[in-house]
């Protein structure tokens, strides 16, 4: 039967990072800059299961019908690593496309993360932050821009997006936008559009109404 609550403490606990790749987003160029392999270390492992975790306290959204990312997200969890890698393109080429302003340069990362049997996609625009060396010459030090980096402060998480289309969860997708501004608004309109989804009403939101 499927439930409504999100992830347990247990759950989050036991998840575990299968696959992850990132590709580029620049401000200035229509396509990102893709990327075939990504491999990160241990203490990169656990930053990313400890975002996803997080974005357990996203808001829930269920897929519209049409939505183009629904099928991606199924071909990619039934498929093996060639179909993540070229899906993953996809994803992030339209994810791109659909953001017509102005956005900030940074990676958009796809992973493929389970919960024993569970299978989930995880979404996440990480904003490039400024970082910055220095050199210590005659006691005076001397700054420069570290150029091609992203940061693992989670404030430069923009957006969130926690995919199960299983029939565990009475959700399609959690979410998490720091895009959105107050009010009823939690999600951009560019960022929605992206998913292909609707605000789906949880228990609590039809109590406020009422």
């Amino acid at each position: 039967m499927a439930k409504e609550s999100v992830l347990t403490n247990a759950e989050k606990d036991a998840i575990v990072i299968e696959k992850l790749i990132f590709h580029i987003i620049l401000k200035d160029n229509v396509n990102p800059v893709f990327l075939n392999k990504v491999v990160i270390s241990e203490e990169q492992q656990r930053f990313f299961k400890a975002r996803l975790g997080d974005s357990a306290q996203g808001r829930q959204y269920i897929f519209v019908d049409g939505s183009t990312l629904r099928p991606k997200v199924q071909d990619i969890i039934e498929g093996d690593d060639d179909v993540f890698v070229q899906l993953s393109k996809e994803i992030a080429s339209q994810f791109k496309l659909t953001h017509t302003n102005n956005t900030s340069d940074g990676v958009f990362i796809v992973s493929v993360a389970s919960i024993g049997e569970r299978k989930l996609l995880f979404l996440v625009k990480l904003d490039h932050k400024k970082i910055y060396q220095y050199k210590v010459q005659d006691n005076q030090a001397l700054l420069e821009e570290v150029k091609n980096t992203f940061s693992e402060d989670k404030s430069a998480i923009q957006k969130v997006a926690l995919i199960d289309i299983s029939d565990r969860v009475l959700w399609d997708v959690l979410v998490m936008d720091r895009g959105a501004r107050g009010g009823d608004t939690y999600i951009t309109n560019y960022f929605r559009s992206f998913l292909g989804v609707n605000p789906r009403e949880t228990d609590s939101d039809l109590t406020r109404k009422t």
